[in-house]
């Protein structure tokens, strides 16, 4: 919604108090798109609006947003453990990838086993991230 301070050109009545605003007043027009993209207009005496606003301030709290990533919830001291068991697990991946563009799929196969020994000792710490196919 945009709203918009503005001398009244014309007489309109107000959408809060159902009074008239004459040419020359003080208004304040609310544009807004309903959901067929036609344009609406409402309009509403200084006044009335900071009534309409003062209104919203009482039934809205304000609560801020904590910024960044949220934090990962897992057990206390097991980060460093968790974020090796990460790099290990990449580095079995890569070394994976790199077997089988080799054509060595056997050195590959194997591999599978250490890849599911870290993702079982994740699953005990805290679960396994999405990104490695659970």
């Amino acid at each position: 919604m945009n709203y918009h301070l503005q001398w009244q050109t014309r007489t309109v009545d107000c959408r809060s108090c159902y009074k008239p605003i004459t040419s020359g007043d003080k208004a304040v027009r609310e544009s807004y798109a309903n959901y067929k993209g036609f344009r609406r207009m409402r309009f509403y005496h200084l006044v009335c609006f900071l009534q309409k606003l003062a209104l919203w301030f009482e039934g809205n709290e304000y609560v801020p947003k904590a910024r960044g990533r949220k934090p990962q919830i897992v057990p206390n001291g097991s980060h460093k453990l968790r974020n090796s068991l990460i790099s290990k697990y990449s580095y079995w991946m890569r070394k994976k990838r790199q077997l089988i563009l080799e054509d060595n799929l056997e050195g590959a196969s194997k591999l599978d086993s250490k890849l599911t020994q870290v993702k079982d000792s994740m699953r005990v710490i805290g679960g396994v991230p999405k990104s490695w196919g659970r």
